[in-house]
């Protein structure tokens, strides 16, 4: 778990890097893990805004995942979503990204009122990170 986290925080770190130099995006075509180095560049340019537990939780959800796990259908729009706002950075990007993805799927939801109510709740959190994001949400659903 320790190592992981390391890794994790040297990958954010090597992010962060080149959200300062955006020109040079093209040092992670000569990276080890190309794709890796892409997706954390790109969810940390979504939150250069951010300072501290926010900008982390921020991180989290606007980082493209290599593997599409736990919700499906925002893991594999999300990075055609963040390519679509690369000249963009922070909440503006942020907004952009958001925007860009497609509604939740809810067709074939169990619920499908609960999964438009959950989408609609957290688009219009977006602003909000970590805890005060989960509050908003859970607000906007009561």
């Amino acid at each position: 778990m320790g190592e992981s986290l390391t890794l994790l925080g040297f990958a954010v770190a090597a992010a962060l890097a080149f959200t300062a130099h955006p020109a040079r995006a093209s040092v992670c075509d000569d990276s080890a893990a190309p794709l890796r180095c892409q997706a954390y560049r790109q969810g940390a340019q979504s939150c250069v805004d951010l300072d501290g537990g926010a900008r982390r939780a921020c991180v989290a959800e606007f980082t493209p995942s290599l593997s599409c796990r736990g919700r499906p259908e925002r893991c594999l729009y999300l990075p055609g979503a963040q390519r679509q706002c690369d000249a963009l950075s922070g909440a503006e990007r942020r907004r952009c990204v958001l925007d860009a993805l497609p509604p939740a799927g809810c067709k074939t939801h169990i619920n499908p009122e609960q999964c438009r109510r959950l989408d609609a709740a957290e688009r219009a959190c977006i602003a909000e990170t970590g805890s005060a994001g989960r509050r908003c949400v859970a607000d906007r659903l009561r």
